[in-house]
């Protein structure tokens, strides 16, 4: 038996992002399994806290809830929260693809700080396959 050794506040892109940040899900979690209707429950949480705190929502914190995880050779392993960090990770991919054509500098900070991976122009699918365009913020709202 294993005992938690900290527990402590986090950004979120402490955990998600950086160079040299790696996530793995073990081979014993299950598989990413939320609905549309979970992902957008928790969408919905975000856009709610940043309405409720205006252009001033950076200065305060949000709970995403529990993150459980250990470190293991280079990577950090997710036992809880695996799936609120997956839905994170897509809705930054394809905010991320959608910033690409306004602003390219912007478009590879936000990738290197929660994705990871290295961003090049027209690299890949963009954010009109990941983002119902009704509904997608606009540009001053990213």
């Amino acid at each position: 038996m294993s005992l938690i050794r900290n527990a402590n506040l986090r950004k979120i892109r402490d955990i998600m992002g950086g160079r040299g940040n790696y996530l793995e899900i073990p081979d014993f979690q299950r598989s990413f399994s939320w609905t549309g209707d979970q992902a957008k429950d928790l969408f919905d949480d975000i856009n709610d806290f940043i309405k409720e705190h205006g252009k001033k929502f950076l200065k305060y914190q949000y709970f995403l809830g529990s993150i459980v995880a250990y470190p293991e050779s280079d990577a950090l392993k997710l036992i809880d929260g695996q799936q609120r960090i997956a839905s994170l990770t897509i809705l930054a991919a394809c905010i991320r693809d959608r910033l690409l054509d306004l602003d390219e500098f912007k478009a590879n900070q936000l990738h290197f700080d929660l994705i990871q991976e290295e961003l090049r122009s027209g690299s890949g699918a963009k954010a009109d396959s990941c983002i119902d365009q009704k509904n997608s913020p606009s540009p001053e709202q990213v």
